[in-house]
């Protein structure tokens, strides 16, 4: 938008700061972006966002990395109009802490199932002793049932 002759807006900052952040995912600039004219990158940027990192050819073995979270955070701030972005740099930031510790983030749909795997990764250890321990009853009560079935 700058470029175009524009107020400079947070929004403009959450694009510079979504390319960084593919930049970081993928190791090059989006597809679209890398070998464009100034005019033909405004053009371009004003048009249609950018590869999704995971969706990059170019990526190599960091597009495994770079899906979901990760991909939807990038892409929201790589929108072409500036109200498709996150209104400001501090809720891209909520969003890349909620990913770092594993919560869900705010541009990707979740379901209760998504919250309970999230839930489950980041306490395996209870989880599994949770598993063993209702496997555990019920191994019990069906032993249980056999050996009433007996007499």
């Amino acid at each position: 938008e700058q470029l175009d002759g524009q107020a400079p807006t947070p929004q403009g900052d959450v694009y510079a700061l979504g390319l960084l952040l593919y930049f970081l995912l993928v190791g090059q600039l989006p597809e679209a972006r890398r070998n464009d004219s100034l005019e033909a990158l405004i053009e371009r940027a004003r048009q249609q966002p950018a590869l999704r990192p995971s969706e990059d050819p170019g990526a190599g073995t960091n597009a495994r990395l770079a899906r979901g979270d990760l991909d939807a955070i990038t892409f929201r701030c790589l929108q072409p109009a500036p109200a498709d972005r996150y209104q400001d740099v501090r809720s891209l930031i909520i969003d890349l802490q909620a990913w770092q510790r594993g919560l869900p983030v705010s541009v990707r749909p979740w379901s209760p199932l998504e919250s309970a795997r999230r839930f489950v990764v980041r306490h395996w250890i209870a989880s599994t002793l949770i598993a063993l321990l209702v496997a555990a009853i019920i191994a019990l009560a069906l032993e249980n049932n056999r050996l009433r079935a007996r007499m």
